[in-house]
């Protein structure tokens, strides 16, 4: 189940579910909770942690997916040509900086 996009949207599903759970809490924040200016009710608060743990998700397949990746040339070893062969050579040659 989707519960919200990385754009922010919220699918109706979700926001229906969320709004349940204020009501139940009278939309009311635990003092525990409480300490953002931003987040000063039940449902804003779920809302900012919600959207926080889905665009950290997103950063981290996005950093997955970039470490896995196949690399370029960096500009330092075109740049210099000869002068740094075997940085260049060692960084051509390894798994995670493959052509």
């Amino acid at each position: 189940m989707l519960l919200q996009e990385v754009s922010g949207a919220l699918y109706p599903e979700s926001h229906d579910f969320l709004r349940a759970m204020a009501e139940l809490h009278d939309n009311k924040l635990a003092p525990a909770l409480a300490g953002s200016w931003t987040a000063v009710n039940f449902e804003t608060y779920f809302l900012q942690r919600l959207s926080s743990a889905v665009n950290m998700a997103a950063a981290h397949e996005i950093q997955n997916a970039i470490s896995r990746g196949n690399r370029l040339p960096t500009a330092a070893c075109e740049a210099w040509g000869q002068a740094l062969p075997l940085a260049c050579a060692r960084r051509a040659l390894s798994p995670l900086h493959a052509p």
